[in-house]
């Protein structure tokens, strides 16, 4: 997307944030993933077990965390649209709310990414197993958690051709990648 490849573009929002450190996951195709992000100052956790779902990538990230670590923030390789504002607003309610899980929210009732858990849901979080992400300790803890309400859409995944020409469109940018083709 606007040739760069969509996981470096969310790094790059990651590491714009105010996060103290920055986690790739990557399974599939992660020796082709890993080096667009070489030159990034971030740290890249492998999961071989990718293809089990989502939760074991939730746990590579967790592994890779430094034990000190008071909370982890989620986000997704293939929503680019994420902005560092909206990472920082995330964090900032975590500061200032005392909230454990803190999450996006989208035009008042779509909850997204990223959403923030502190340590305490490790445990939990190590628990998951499947295609199952952080939904069911959210759904599970529901009224402790903190929203950040957002005016916008949520931020699309981009899942097939048909996404990325949405997304693009969304931000002006099919003529550019029209005119590259």
């Amino acid at each position: 997307m606007g040739g760069e490849p969509l996981v470096r573009r969310v790094a790059r929002a990651a590491l714009l944030s105010r996060l103290n450190l920055v986690i790739v996951v990557v399974g599939n195709a992660a020796d082709q993933i890993a080096p667009w992000l070489d030159d990034l100052n971030l740290a890249i956790a492998l999961n071989p077990d990718f293809a089990s779902g989502q939760a074991s990538s939730l746990k590579a990230g967790i592994r890779a965390i430094p034990q000190v670590a008071e909370a982890v923030l989620f986000m997704l390789g293939d929503q680019p649209t994420i902005e560092p504002d909206l990472i920082d607003a995330v964090i900032d309610e975590y500061g200032t709310s005392g909230a454990d899980i803190v999450q996006a929210r989208y035009g008042g009732d779509t909850p997204g990414h990223p959403v923030l858990f502190g340590r305490r849901f490790t445990p939990e979080l190590m628990n998951l197993e499947g295609d199952e992400g952080g939904r069911s300790i959210i759904r599970s803890h529901g009224s402790t958690v903190q929203y950040v309400d957002f005016d916008q859409i949520p931020p699309p995944d981009i899942d097939t051709e048909d996404d990325y020409h949405r997304v693009l469109v969304h931000l002006n940018l099919l003529a550019d990648h029209d005119a590259k083709q």
